[in-house]
């Protein structure tokens, strides 16, 4: 069985920023109950005073877009 997870960890702060990296999760677990994890960190939002930045890490151009729009729209 095979499981990917999306999300945002507790944000890094560094003076007036706060950055948010947002992490890609793998989990398989095969018959043998073996478990094997994979974790990357693929983009960060970025805060600072009342302006937000992305930063793309190993997105494709087109998935990054797609998750800026996202959380633009959801501030």
């Amino acid at each position: 069985m095979s499981i990917t997870k999306k999300y945002f960890i507790d944000p890094i702060i560094i003076n007036n920023r706060k950055i948010y990296p947002y992490v890609k999760l793998d989990v398989d677990v095969i018959a043998s109950g073996f478990l094997s994890l994979d974790y990357e960190v693929i983009a960060f939002k970025i805060i600072e005073k009342s302006e937000i930045f992305f930063k793309n890490v190993s997105m494709s151009d087109n998935e990054f877009n797609n998750f800026k729009k996202k959380f633009i729209e959801n501030k």
